[in-house]
């Protein structure tokens, strides 16, 4: 833990960061990642305005990260009920799109012989 929490502290804001890690996962990265995932394609280009495929990670930090900071080292409280049902699902969409690039390096490591199609 130690190892890494070092190793991402070189990437200074958390656009770089999660960049980095998707690229370890997809040497591509996440938008090619979730341009070539037909459902995950489908669910950001029609139910998250706010989330562009080309710009994923940026959009990240300043739809979901942003306000949480502006929250907790700003002490800012004006946000609503659906400003934090937009983030959970911002962060929901953001996880599924790590646990399907975990799944798909997971597979690659397996072997062909090996792989699963179960997710």
């Amino acid at each position: 833990d130690a190892t890494l929490d070092q190793l991402l502290r070189r990437h200074g804001n958390i656009k770089g960061k999660i960049e980095h890690v998707c690229k370890l996962l997809h040497p591509a990265g996440i938008n090619d990642f979730v341009a070539n995932d037909p459902q995950l394609n489908n669910a950001i280009s029609k139910d998250y305005p706010s989330l562009r495929i080309g710009k994923l990670a940026e959009d990240f930090q300043i739809n979901l990260f942003w306000p949480r900071n502006r929250i907790l080292h700003l002490g800012y409280a004006k946000y609503g009920k659906d400003d934090a049902n937009r983030c959970f699902n911002r962060a929901a969409i953001g996880l599924w799109i790590l646990e399907k690039l975990d799944w798909e390096k997971r597979q690659n490591l397996k072997g062909p012989e090996n792989r699963t199609t179960d997710r």
